[in-house]
């Protein structure tokens, strides 16, 4: 049994075959831009947006990371 397991209440515990057929969709939420040239210094929907982003410096691919960990 994999170490994961299901807060649920019942203790059920995740096969590694039942991580390994998690799908993961990734979305444009609206306000991409091309890493190489930003064109926006608001990217990112405001309740993800990035430290680097709300300060209004420089951000990079990080920002997204952030984004990703917010969802």
């Amino acid at each position: 049994l994999c170490p994961f397991h299901l807060e649920d209440g019942l203790g059920n515990q995740l096969e590694e075959s039942d991580l390994m057929s998690i799908e993961v969709k990734i979305a444009d939420l609206g306000s991409a831009c091309w890493t190489y040239k930003p064109f926006s210094k608001e990217i990112q929907t405001q309740p993800y947006r990035a430290l680097e982003v709300l300060l209004g410096l420089d951000y990079g691919t990080p920002a997204d990371i952030w984004s990703t960990a917010c969802l």
